[in-house]
């Protein structure tokens, strides 16, 4: 168990990982990039490293507050819910999780925690390539089953018989705050579905329900869109209601937020993809996300998930 992701997202960590992007990222794009390209350099050569720190943090967390993440673990697993009836589970696959939400707590905690029922293991979790370039973020995502978003990381992980897993439509779908209605950015995006072909391994949607209503964005007066559009990585920082929400946590559960996995789309044997196998794979995608949504969608959410 990793107990820092237990206080996903607001912990100390993750506050303190927005804070190294800020610091880095500006530095990366300024004039002060020497200083950047040694501590890049001496992070991935391991020169320097925060892993023994993290290590320590964790330990001294599961030592003196066993109890209380035993309870918080409790908690997240009767908060966040995985429904996955008469699934087939395949030994390997490539889930693609809509809405990705603000802070994609749903996402972060199935695949980068064992503190739900989340069914499927040996699962590594796509994040923004940016983060690569952070110093010291490739420790942390080393102990989360985190991976870079390069088209060549993600097939080489495939490829070495791991299954992954992503949000197609990135932070973009966190600014369609709609509680009650799910919007999927689908339609412009290709890579992904030409992945599943050369590689054979089948690709399963995977849509949650109620997230946006407790994580939402703290409205900064375009602040933080300011700087987002400046370093190309939108930052995200939660509202007051987020922090009570998930502080409340740590005493009971939330609502239920119900994550339904679907059947698996079938791709065949791995081979090279033609424009057309890639356009028919997106275009049954979105048929199979449709009917998951009409199957699974809470009674007074939209009629139709909104696909862009």
């Amino acid at each position: 168990m990793q107990s820092l992701m237990l206080f996903y997202p607001i912990s100390i960590c993750i506050i303190m990982n927005m804070m190294i992007a800020i610091v880095f990222l500006t530095l990366y794009f300024s004039e002060y990039r020497i200083y950047y390209a040694i501590l890049y350099l001496c992070s991935i050569f391991k020169v320097i490293t925060i892993k023994p720190i993290l290590d320590s943090i964790d330990r001294c967390l599961t030592a003196l507050f066993s109890t209380q993440l035993a309870c918080i673990q409790h908690n997240i697993k009767e908060t966040f819910i995985v429904k996955s009836n008469k699934i087939v589970n395949p030994i390997q696959a490539i889930y693609i999780f809509h809405p990705h939400g603000f802070f994609a707590m749903s996402h972060g905690l199935h695949i980068g925690t064992d503190a739900t029922n989340w069914p499927h293991k040996n699962v590594f979790g796509v994040v923004h390539h940016l983060l690569s370039k952070i110093p010291f973020l490739f420790d942390l995502s080393t102990k989360t089953n985190a991976i870079d978003s390069r088209y060549s990381t993600i097939k080489s992980a495939l490829q070495m018989g791991n299954s992954v897993s992503l949000s197609l439509g990135n932070i973009t779908e966190g600014k369609y705050t709609d509680d009650k209605s799910i919007t999927a950015i689908v339609k412009n995006r290709t890579g992904i579905f030409k992945m599943a072909i050369e590689t054979g391994v089948p690709i399963v949607p995977v849509l949650s329900y109620g997230e946006q209503c407790f994580f939402k964005q703290l409205h900064t007066y375009g602040i933080l869109e300011y700087i987002s559009k400046w370093i190309g990585l939108h930052i995200v920082f939660p509202d007051w209601s987020s922090f009570i929400n998930w502080i409340s946590i740590y005493k009971a559960p939330l609502p239920p937020i119900y994550t339904h996995i679907g059947q698996p789309i079938e791709v065949g044997k791995a081979r090279t993809a033609t424009v057309e196998e890639i356009k028919a794979l997106k275009e049954k995608y979105i048929e199979w996300l449709r009917s998951l949504y009409k199957e699974t969608r809470p009674a007074d959410y939209a009629d139709e998930i909104i696909i862009i």
